[in-house]
This record gives C-alpha cells, sequence and structure tokens, in this order.
C-alpha cells in the first residue's frame, strides 16, 4: 500500500509554530506517511533561532525551501505562491497542510490553484485577533477568503475552534481540535549554575517571560507592567528571553521608562527550561495565542503564571486555581496579578 504524499506549508520558521512542526513531522509513522516540508531558509534574522531546516533534514525529513516573508510583500509573495503552486502540481500530494497566517493563505490558494486533493489548514493563533478597525477587518477578510480554500480546519485549543466559527471561517463539522502539547522529560536543572547568569542576583525575587518580541505578544503592554512593579517592589528583577523584531523598540521604551538595568535580556536561548526553573513567577501579556508551549512548560514546572485572558491562554490556565488571568493591554491589572 502506497504511503499518503504529505505536504507541509511554513513561513514561520520560529517560536510554537516551529515546535509543533518539529514534533508533528518526526512522529508521523514513515511507513504509513511521507513528508516533505516547504518552508525559507530562514526567518527574520533578529529571530536568532532558525535552525528549523538543519534540525528537519537531520532528523530525515525532506526540505523543499520556499522564501516567505511575514509582511505583506506582493512580489515576494507572489515568486512564493509561484513556488508553491509548483511544487503541488510536480509532486501531486495527497494532503496539503498549511501553518499560520502567510504560509496558510499562500498555501492554501496555491493547493487549489493546483488541483489539491485535500487541503489541511492550522492556524496556531488567529492573525486578525490582535488587531483593531481597518487592519482586523482586513485580515479577517483575508481569513474568509482562505477559509473557503480549506476541507478541515484544525484548531490547537478549544477557544481557538469557538472563535473560528463565531468568526464565520468555518462550519463546525470543518474543524476538529488537537491540543499542543509537551513531553515532560526529566531536566537536570543546575540551579547554583543558572544563578550566575550575568545580571541576576539569586537572592532577589525574578519575575519572568519567554516571548518574542513582537505585535502578538504585545511587549509594550509588559514593559509599562514592569515599570508598574518595580515602583512597587524595587527589589523584583525580570528575566525576558527572546528575540524579535519589536526588540530595539522594546529596550527603548524600557530606557523611557527607567526599568532597563532591571530586566535581563537574554536573547534567544535554546535552555529556555532550565532557564524558566529560576523564575518565581512567570507572566506573558499576548493579544492572542493558539495555545501556548511556554505556558505548558513552565506550568510543568511549577511556576506560577500570570497571562492575558485570550484566545488560547485561558484554555491552559485556569483563574484562581493554576494562574491568573488578566485583561489585554491593561498593564496595572497585570502588575497587580504578578504582585498578588
Amino acid at each position: 500500500m502506497s504511503r499518503i504524499r504529505v505536504l507541509e506549508v511554513m513561513e514561520a520558521t520560529g517560536g510554537g509554530t516551529k515546535k509543533h512542526l518539529e514534533l508533528l513531522v518526526t512522529n508521523l509513522d514513515r511507513s504509513s506517511f511521507d513528508v516533505t516540508v516547504a518552508c525559507p531558509s530562514a526567518r527574520h534574522p533578529s529571530y536568532g533561532d532558525e535552525s528549523t531546516v538543519a534540525e528537519l533534514q537531520a532528523a530525515g525529513v525532506r526540505i523543499h525551501i520556499v522564501e516567505m516573508r511575514r509582511a505583506i510583500a506582493p512580489a515576494s509573495d507572489l515568486a512564493s505562491f509561484w513556488q508553491l503552486w509548483s511544487l503541488m502540481r510536480r509532486d501531486s500530494f495527497d494532503v496539503i497542510h498549511t501553518h499560520s497566517s502567510k504560509g496558510g493563505f499562500l498555501g492554501r490558494l496555491a493547493a487549489r490553484c493546483a488541483g489539491a486533493k485535500a487541503v489541511v489548514h492550522t492556524a496556531h493563533g488567529l492573525y486578525f485577533l490582535g488587531q483593531q478597525g481597518f487592519k482586523r477587518a482586513f485580515y479577517l477578510g483575508l481569513e474568509r477568503l482562505a477559509s473557503r480554500l480549506t476541507d478541515c480546519f484544525i484548531a490547537v485549543s478549544e477557544s481557538e475552534k469557538v472563535m473560528a466559527i463565531e468568526s464565520g471561517l468555518f462550519r463546525p463539522d470543518q474543524v476538529v481540535v488537537i491540543e499542543n502539547g509537551i513531553e515532560l522529560a526529566n531536566v537536570d536543572i543546575d540551579l547554583a549554575q543558572l544563578q550566575q547568569e550575568p545580571g541576576l542576583n539569586p537572592h532577589r525575587p525574578i519575575v519572568g517571560t519567554v516571548s518574542r518580541f513582537n505585535p502578538q505578544k504585545d511587549p509594550a503592554t509588559l514593559l509599562r507592567a514592569i515599570a508598574l512593579l518595580i515602583r512597587a517592589a524595587p527589589e523584583i528583577q525580570f528575566v525576558w528571553c527572546g528575540n524579535g523584531e519589536l526588540k530595539s523598540q522594546a529596550e527603548s521604551l524600557a530606557r523611557h521608562l527607567g526599568i532597563h538595568e532591571h530586566i535581563v535580556f537574554t536573547g534567544y536561548r535554546e535552555d529556555v527550561l532550565e532557564l524558566m526553573a529560576l523564575f518565581d513567577v512567570f507572566v506573558v501579556s499576548s493579544l492572542f495565542e493558539g495555545l501556548p508551549y511556554t505556558l505548558l512548560e513552565v506550568m510543568s514546572l511549577g511556576k506560577p503564571v500570570v497571562a492575558t485572558d485570550v484566545v488560547g491562554s485561558r484554555d491552559v490556565v485556569m483563574h484562581e486555581e493554576t494562574g491568573l488571568l488578566v485583561p489585554p493591554q491593561d498593564p496595572p491589572a497585570l502588575a497587580e496579578a504578578v504582585l498578588h
């Protein structure tokens, strides 16, 4: 019996989408599935963690490089569409599985134009949820257009499923929920070694986050909350693990708020789980999520969590049971919850 030929299309070669795809393609039964991944050679250099291609190739996954830009760029997007369409026409895949917003839109459009047999999409967070006004209407319109090209939508959380249906993207019978998950590994954490992290005082409380510097994560709200925290409890120190296109802006805002010296910006780290073991409280300020791996990981360490009450995060954090949820874009509420 021939194997099912699957093409995974992804633009987001960093963050949770990267982790999701790596877990998926390396755990599919190779005797039943023949998998190819179409993705860029790297994402924006500011992410600093672009080892996806090498990691997948080392795991024996077939890679087809299709350069894609996250932002709307007509000439680049047309070239990406043409490469995807050509690949799909040439190799006659049984299933096209697209991921996130840019890869999802271009991939689904190319799939239908190429006469694909089945098109599946995983959003990993509905992008329009982080927009306002015209931009929200525009991106919602694009999602509705792409949804008409989709046979099945995989939501990574129950609240993402509800939002996809309520927004008119899909019928209930088109949506299945497959939640993100992590393997609970026994990590040998050397706290004494980690406490020597440059800039950290092991005798002072540590509030931390693992979060990319991009609009979805709303770093400005978190920085303003940190400023309120420092004012109320000057002994608090903050650790921010991550990179992203807004990092320089965020550091400028931190200086403007007078809190830059209270924050250790670590950049991208491979030892994220070990670093999170140092945190006394973990906090995120996202505008929307799919189902965040960082919350799963830090909660597996038994750490207190403060998160925004948004799609994805509310599926992981049960308010006043496993953590605290606060409204998005509300620095005082975020700061108060951390102090609580």
